[in-house]
C-alpha cells in the first residue's frame, strides 16, 4: 500500500512536471514565432530599402548625366553675339547707345586750351 502511495505521488509529480514542460514549450514556441515574424519583417524592410536605394542611385545617375549635358550648353553664346563696332558695343549686331562717348582727361583738355 505504501508503495502504491509513493507511485501515485511520483505519478502526480510527473504529471505536474509534464504540465510545466508543456507550458514552457508553448512559451518557447510563441517566442520563436515572434522572432520569426520579426525576422520576416526585417527582411521585408531590407528589401524595401534596397529597392528605394536602387531608385535613388538611378535618379542620381540620371541627374549626373543631365548635369554633365547641361554643363556643355553654351546658351548665352547661342542666343547673344556680343561684340563691338568701333566705339559701340553690339548685341546681335544691334548697336548699344546713340553716340560714341569719347572721354578725355582733364589734363588733356587743359593742354589743348593752353596751346
Amino acid at each position: 500500500e505504501e508503495e502504491n502511495q509513493q507511485l501515485r505521488a511520483q505519478l502526480q509529480a510527473l504529471r505536474l512536471q509534464n504540465t510545466r514542460n508543456r507550458l514552457l514549450q508553448d512559451k518557447a514556441e510563441q517566442t520563436l514565432q515572434q522572432w520569426q515574424q520579426r525576422y520576416e519583417l526585417s527582411l521585408y524592410e531590407q528589401d524595401q530599402a534596397f529597392v528605394e536605394l536602387q531608385g535613388l542611385l538611378q535618379q542620381k545617375a540620371h541627374s549626373q548625366d543631365l548635369l554633365r549635358n547641361m554643363r556643355q550648353w553654351t546658351t548665352l553664346d547661342n542666343i547673344f553675339k556680343i561684340s563691338t563696332q568701333g566705339a559701340f558695343a553690339t548685341i546681335n549686331g544691334m548697336r548699344l547707345g546713340a553716340e560714341a562717348v569719347i572721354t578725355e582727361t582733364f589734363e588733356n583738355h587743359s593742354n589743348n586750351v593752353a596751346s
